[in-house]
């Protein structure tokens, strides 16, 4: 966790919570290239990607969403460590040195807004960028 949190996060607390874990479902759709329908090769395509992505998202934490939010935006999620919205600009979500992680800058808890999603074999699928999540709490470990 951040060494200047103002509050120190009860990680322990968190992972007993039950907060639930994110769904690729939640966060994606993949529709057919035209309106007749996927074709056998486009629907082999879109199994693998759904697999890898349900894979993928489940490290994630579902985002608590700001009043009124639609999307998982940055500014339209609030932190699951201290509630506070996780915002670029003048806000509590700051980038870290890692491309694309961040952390909240009040708490500290750790965030991404870049995802690349790949098959087994490391081949890139899909790529969402601006996407503010949130790591699991049953993702995180204490650290020293």
């Amino acid at each position: 966790m951040n060494q200047r949190t103002k509050d120190k996060i009860d990680l322990v607390a968190l992972q007993e919570s039950g907060h639930p874990r994110l769904s690729a479902d939640a966060v994606l759709s993949i529709n057919a290239k035209d309106a007749e329908g996927p074709n056998e090769e486009e629907q082999e395509e879109i199994a693998r990607t759904m697999e890898a992505a349900r894979k993928y998202f489940r490290m994630f934490a579902e985002p608590m969403k700001k009043d009124g939010a639609t999307g998982m935006m940055i500014g339209g999620v609030l932190c699951i460590g201290c509630g506070e919205v996780l915002n670029g600009f003048m806000g509590t979500f700051q980038y870290g040195i890692v491309h694309g992680e961040g952390t909240c800058s009040n708490c500290g808890y750790p965030c991404r807004t870049h995802h690349y999603i790949k098959d087994e074999d490391g081949e890139e699928l899909l790529s969402l960028t601006g996407y503010l999540l949130q790591y699991h709490p049953d993702e995180l470990k204490e650290t020293a």
